[in-house]
């Protein structure tokens, strides 16, 4: 798979995204190969956030408290995927769709990786770069979203990957936002 078509997958239904469903990697080999490596920004980043610039965020805390979230971040993010998985399959079926958990395990990996990058904003000590980057990255995910649900369900009318895509962003959205909830609660003094 080339980085050409890897960098067109949000934006078309086919390229890359029939190439990893012939692929077709088991839920070990997407969670070794995508999950891990990727969730492991976030946390890296708040590490780097907290020793660096977390005055910038209102957030002044001892370094201890930064490692404690970094790692209860991590944690979340490795129970978020299959959580995200699970919920593909379920509204999916709820349309009469069948998918295997393990695309359904991929597409959720997939889909996070523009979140997971977008971290890599936080070392910005500008609010406004921060949230433009954060913004960038969700609607990366939502075309990542948008053209895998398309693709790994075989489905033929947009409309109705549209339509799933905004039923999952939503659940998403909410999950995200508990995320960056795990972050700033801790934090606050």
């Amino acid at each position: 798979m080339n980085i050409i078509n890897v960098g067109k997958m949000p934006f078309v239904f086919h390229g890359a995204w029939d190439v990893l469903f012939e692929i077709h990697p088991s839920i070990a080999k997407t969670f070794l190969l995508v999950v891990l490596p990727f969730s492991l920004i976030p946390p890296a980043i708040l590490l780097y956030v907290g020793e660096h610039h977390a005055p910038l965020f209102w957030l002044a805390t001892g370094d201890s408290r930064w490692s404690t979230v970094a790692m209860i971040f991590f944690v979340a993010e490795l129970f978020t995927v299959p959580a995200m998985a699970w919920l593909i399959k379920f509204i999916a079926s709820q349309h009469q769709m069948r998918c295997e958990f393990k695309d359904c395990f991929l597409l959720a990996a997939i889909v996070a990786i523009p979140m997971w990058v977008s971290s890599v904003g936080l070392i910005a000590p500008s609010l406004w770069i921060i949230s433009q980057i954060a913004v960038i990255g969700f609607l990366a995910s939502a075309g990542l979203l948008y053209h895998g649900i398309y693709s790994f369900l075989k489905m033929h009318e947009p409309f109705e990957a549209q339509s799933l895509s905004y039923e999952i962003l939503a659940a998403g959205l909410i999950t995200w936002l508990m995320l960056c909830a795990f972050i700033i609660l801790p934090l606050i003094e």
